[in-house]
């Protein structure tokens, strides 16, 4: 009897492990089949004027172990020019064991890549001894200002200028890591000015003087 149940515990311990590994396995498939998201953020912007400056982010989200990155954007130049491609404090691939311990490849800002577009090309890595990120940050802050009213979109791509994704390694076999992007949207609006507000009170005033007249001549003809 007590051997029988000794067999019995035994089994139900392999059992446990066993499916224990089976859920375990599934946990990790599905971390795994994650997809990585590149983003601008915000998604849509408006800008109220012409001449003003504002910043967007590029967002990498679900990722595992990033170690590199490279990527374009491109816009409108008529629309908006890029000022600025900047690393904020805290980034995703911020060094930790030495502030200087990355390398750039590519840090280039073109606002008049051609007849219509600016193109911004950015590629980093970290150096080695750095381990791959993973989870969600900032990658890269873009600074731009409007240079005329319309609507522009900011289209993440690879380095051959193809859409729908960016080119993300892996550490530590610098493998390719799959992603797909979510593109971004500026409109420049333009401002009321003075001179419309103005108007806008004249003719209101005007309209309302026009009623009560109307309405006081009603009165005395009743």
């Amino acid at each position: 009897m007590k051997k029988r149940g000794l067999l019995l515990r035994q089994r139900f311990l392999l059992a446990s492990a066993f499916f224990g590994m089976i859920f375990l396995n599934a946990v990790i498939s599905l971390t795994e089949a994650q997809t990585a998201v590149v983003s601008i953020k915000p998604t849509y912007l408006e800008v109220p004027q012409v001449g003003e400056s504002f910043d967007v982010d590029i967002n990498i989200t679900n990722v595992n172990n990033l170690f590199a990155y490279e990527l374009q954007v491109f816009y409108m130049r008529n629309v908006v020019n890029c000022i600025r491609a900047s690393r904020p404090p805290g980034h995703f691939l911020e060094p930790k064991l030495s502030p200087d311990n990355y390398l750039i490849f590519k840090w280039e800002i073109e606002n008049e890549f051609n007849a219509t577009h600016g193109r911004i090309w950015l590629a980093y890595t970290l150096k080695i001894g750095e381990t791959g990120r993973s989870g969600s940050g900032i990658l890269v802050r873009l600074t731009f200002i409007s240079v005329s009213l319309g609507t522009t979109p900011l289209i993440l791509a690879d380095d051959s200028g193809r859409g729908g994704h960016v080119l993300l390694a892996r550490y530590p076999d610098s493998a390719s890591i799959p992603n797909v992007t979510e593109d971004g949207m500026v409109k420049v609006i333009p401002e009321f000015s003075i001179e419309v507000i103005l108007l806008a009170f004249l003719i209101t005033s005007s309209f309302a003087i026009a009623l009560t007249m109307k309405s006081k001549s009603n009165q005395t003809k009743a």
